[in-house]
């Protein structure tokens, strides 16, 4: 085999091209270099790859100088083959004629009713015999209806383009039972038969299928065999998958987040259980306790935020992410603000006046952050709302 199928079957090799259809005449080939040895030198067989071989690819026929069988019957495994009824070697001895007879049982009566074919070497094997035959009467046949339409006469040229146009019309006109079976040709004018389907099975041919092209009727004997249980893929197969958080983070994530929920309403319970010491009095609890809650909404936000990208995704859990973190995050620095504004107005006093500031305005600088933030969010809902939307990243 020259060396362009070789580098034509690299090339696929290295494209992942896994399916091929193959046009063959096993009888151009070298033995050493038989389509079934290139194969399995350059490994391109096996459940990845399926071969169909169409033509006349005589992957059964043993030949001398050939890899060995084995090798052979490795790389072929499982590969289609095509044949037509009319050359099928398994048919041509076995249909039944016309006359009710087999092809040999006809040949041999021809034989004796004309003893000079015997010398004729064309004519020492049955192969054949039934395509000469018919392909004789085809013509004769054709010809005569041509010769009833045609006026003729003993000084005609057949040579004639009108008279070679109906010829051919005749021709394809023809649909008679022969020795090799239904005679029709297509518009070519080509041979019509019906196409035998057949899987190899270590180097033996397993019928799987027939197609009559005549009556475009496909009839399947028996499934596939595939060494790897199905069909190989013969193209990236193209994977959608949602891109979310790992498992692992989603632990680690909200692992850290409830331990920062339990500080936080440890720390609120502290500050609460001892509301009447005086440092911690001094200190607003109440105030105190708007930060705490504003802390455990941040890290709840976090776990809406884990549990909206790894389990389920929607526009509810977005709402409930984004109104905790915002409100949190204002409750929480808000009240730090508020404190620091009362310590910025008790040490910027220069006339050392008494200044009292209680916590209603301190609740009053927090509610203030916080109406913000309220207002922001709804206009937000309103203008802009928050929708789930699937985007497909390039492959």
């Amino acid at each position: 085999m020259p060396s362009i199928p070789c580098a034509a079957i690299t090339f696929f090799k290295q494209s992942d091209i896994r399916i091929f259809i193959i046009v063959r005449v096993g009888g151009t080939e070298n033995p050493d270099k038989r389509f079934e040895c290139v194969l399995k030198q350059l490994g391109a067989y096996g459940p990845k790859y399926f071969w169909i071989q169409v033509g006349l690819p005589f992957t059964t026929a043993q030949i001398e100088g050939s890899c060995p069988d084995s090798d052979r019957a490795e790389s072929m495994e499982g590969s289609i083959e095509t044949d037509t009824a009319v050359m099928d070697p398994a048919l041509i001895e076995t249909r039944i004629g016309p006359a009710g007879k087999t092809l040999p049982e006809l040949y041999r009566q021809f034989l004796i009713e004309y003893p000079a074919r015997l010398a004729d070497a064309r004519m020492k094997t049955i192969r054949g015999f039934d395509l000469r035959f018919d392909s004789v009467m085809s013509a004769a046949l054709a010809l005569n209806q041509t010769l009833q339409s045609w006026n003729y006469s003993d000084e005609m040229q057949l040579g004639n383009s009108s008279f070679k146009a109906e010829l051919m019309r005749n021709i394809l006109k023809l649909d008679f039972i022969g020795l090799s079976g239904r005679v029709v040709f297509d518009s070519n004018g080509d041979r019509t038969s019906v196409v035998m389907i057949y899987q190899l099975r270590n180097l033996s041919r397993h019928l799987v299928g027939t197609y009559d092209p005549i009556e475009n009727v496909l009839n399947w004997t028996s499934k596939f065999w595939f060494a790897g249980g199905s069909p190989p893929v013969d193209a990236p197969e193209l994977l959608t998958r949602q891109l979310q958080l790992s498992e692992a983070g989603t632990i680690a994530l909200t692992s850290a987040s409830s331990i920062g929920i339990a500080v936080s309403i440890a720390t609120v319970a502290v500050n609460f259980h001892y509301r009447e010491l005086r440092l911690i009095k001094m200190s607003s609890p109440l105030v105190n306790n708007v930060i705490g809650a504003g802390c455990l909404m941040c890290y709840a936000s976090c776990i809406v935020m884990a549990v909206n990208s790894h389990w389920a995704v929607s526009t509810g859990l977005c709402w409930t992410q984004t109104a905790l973190l915002t409100i949190g995050y204002s409750a929480a620095f808000g009240a730090m603000l508020a404190k620091t504004w009362r310590v910025h107005r008790i040490f910027t006093n220069v006339k050392l006046r008494r200044v009292a500031i209680k916590d209603s305005h301190l609740f009053a600088v927090i509610l203030l952050v916080l109406a913000t933030d309220i207002v922001l969010l709804i206009a937000w809902g309103i203008i802009d709302p928050l929708t789930v939307k699937s985007v497909s990243l390039p492959s």
